[in-house]
Protein backbone atom coordinates (compact mmCIF):
# COMPACT_ATOMS: atom_id res chain seq x y z
CA UNK A 1 0.00 0.00 0.00
CA UNK A 2 2.90 2.08 0.74
CA UNK A 3 3.93 4.69 3.13
CA UNK A 4 1.66 7.47 4.82
CA UNK A 5 1.08 10.54 2.81
CA UNK A 6 2.98 13.80 3.85
CA UNK A 7 -0.40 15.53 4.10
CA UNK A 8 -1.61 13.12 6.72
CA UNK A 9 1.05 12.65 8.47
CA UNK A 10 1.17 16.77 8.98
CA UNK A 11 -2.72 16.59 10.05
CA UNK A 12 -1.99 13.88 12.43
CA UNK A 13 0.65 15.82 14.07
CA UNK A 14 -1.49 19.68 14.47
CA UNK A 15 -5.17 17.37 15.73
CA UNK A 16 -3.04 14.88 18.13
CA UNK A 17 -5.37 12.10 16.65
CA UNK A 18 -3.59 8.70 15.42
CA UNK A 19 -4.23 7.50 11.75
CA UNK A 20 -6.24 4.99 10.88
CA UNK A 21 -5.92 3.16 7.47
CA UNK A 22 -7.48 0.54 6.02
CA UNK A 23 -6.70 -1.89 2.74
CA UNK A 24 -9.97 -1.85 1.36
CA UNK A 25 -10.55 1.80 1.68
CA UNK A 26 -9.02 4.20 -0.99
CA UNK A 27 -8.59 7.08 1.21
CA UNK A 28 -6.77 8.10 4.84
CA UNK A 29 -8.75 9.10 7.34
CA UNK A 30 -7.95 10.74 10.52
CA UNK A 31 -10.59 10.27 12.50
CA UNK A 32 -11.07 10.72 16.68
CA UNK A 33 -12.42 7.01 18.07
CA UNK A 34 -13.24 6.38 21.95
CA UNK A 35 -10.24 4.84 23.60
CA UNK A 36 -9.78 5.87 27.41
CA UNK A 37 -11.69 4.70 30.23
CA UNK A 38 -10.17 5.82 33.52
CA UNK A 39 -11.65 5.90 37.20
CA UNK A 40 -9.20 7.21 39.97
CA UNK A 41 -10.88 7.27 43.62
CA UNK A 42 -8.50 7.70 47.01
CA UNK A 43 -9.36 4.48 49.01
CA UNK A 44 -8.92 6.86 52.61
CA UNK A 45 -8.61 9.99 52.93
CA UNK A 46 -7.88 11.55 55.98
CA UNK A 47 -10.90 13.69 57.90
CA UNK A 48 -10.21 17.31 56.58
CA UNK A 49 -7.93 16.63 53.93
CA UNK A 50 -8.94 16.75 50.10
CA UNK A 51 -10.75 13.59 49.11
CA UNK A 52 -10.26 12.99 44.95
CA UNK A 53 -12.28 11.39 42.46
CA UNK A 54 -11.14 11.70 38.70
CA UNK A 55 -13.31 10.01 35.45
CA UNK A 56 -12.18 10.03 32.38
CA UNK A 57 -14.42 7.83 29.62
CA UNK A 58 -14.50 8.38 25.74
CA UNK A 59 -17.45 6.50 25.28
CA UNK A 60 -19.76 9.00 27.76
CA UNK A 61 -20.63 12.73 26.99
CA UNK A 62 -21.43 13.23 30.67
CA UNK A 63 -24.10 16.30 30.82
CA UNK A 64 -23.36 19.42 32.92
CA UNK A 65 -25.73 17.77 35.83
CA UNK A 66 -23.92 15.14 36.63
CA UNK A 67 -23.12 15.31 39.80
CA UNK A 68 -22.05 12.94 42.99
CA UNK A 69 -24.03 11.70 46.14
CA UNK A 70 -21.84 10.50 48.48
CA UNK A 71 -23.51 8.59 51.62
CA UNK A 72 -21.75 8.33 54.93
CA UNK A 73 -23.02 5.30 57.61
CA UNK A 74 -25.62 7.28 59.54
CA UNK A 75 -27.40 7.57 56.10
CA UNK A 76 -26.24 11.56 55.68
CA UNK A 77 -26.00 12.29 52.07
CA UNK A 78 -24.62 15.29 50.26
CA UNK A 79 -24.34 16.12 46.74
CA UNK A 80 -20.71 17.24 45.06
CA UNK A 81 -20.78 19.18 41.48
CA UNK A 82 -17.67 18.40 39.69
CA UNK A 83 -15.03 21.09 39.80
CA UNK A 84 -14.22 20.32 36.34
CA UNK A 85 -16.57 18.91 33.71
CA UNK A 86 -15.76 18.23 30.01
CA UNK A 87 -17.58 16.21 27.57
CA UNK A 88 -15.53 13.07 28.89
CA UNK A 89 -14.43 13.31 32.08
CA UNK A 90 -14.91 14.64 35.50
CA UNK A 91 -12.86 15.70 38.49
CA UNK A 92 -14.19 15.80 42.39
CA UNK A 93 -12.29 17.74 44.49
CA UNK A 94 -14.00 16.93 48.21
CA UNK A 95 -13.61 17.16 51.73
CA UNK A 96 -15.59 15.16 54.73
CA UNK A 97 -15.09 15.53 58.54
CA UNK A 98 -17.13 12.56 59.03
CA UNK A 99 -15.04 9.12 59.93
CA UNK A 100 -16.22 5.93 58.69
CA UNK A 101 -17.58 4.39 55.32
CA UNK A 102 -18.79 6.62 52.88
CA UNK A 103 -20.37 5.44 49.49
CA UNK A 104 -20.59 7.19 46.26
CA UNK A 105 -22.38 6.94 43.23
CA UNK A 106 -21.81 9.55 40.22
CA UNK A 107 -25.25 10.25 38.47
CA UNK A 108 -27.13 12.37 36.03
CA UNK A 109 -31.06 13.08 36.00
CA UNK A 110 -30.88 9.59 33.91
CA UNK A 111 -28.39 8.04 34.58
CA UNK A 112 -25.64 6.02 37.06
CA UNK A 113 -22.57 5.95 36.14
CA UNK A 114 -20.01 4.99 38.53
CA UNK A 115 -20.25 4.36 42.15
CA UNK A 116 -17.86 2.78 45.16
CA UNK A 117 -16.62 3.44 48.59
CA UNK A 118 -14.03 5.11 51.07
CA UNK A 119 -12.77 5.50 54.34
CA UNK A 120 -12.25 8.84 55.97
CA UNK A 121 -9.59 8.49 58.74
Amino acid sequence: MGGVPDEATQLSRESQLSIRIEEDIDRICIKSFPEDEFTDCMDEVKAGSIHIVDITNEFVNFSRDTHMVVTDLASYSQTIKPIVITNHSLRFRSRFSTLGLHQFVIVDNSETYYQGEFTVL
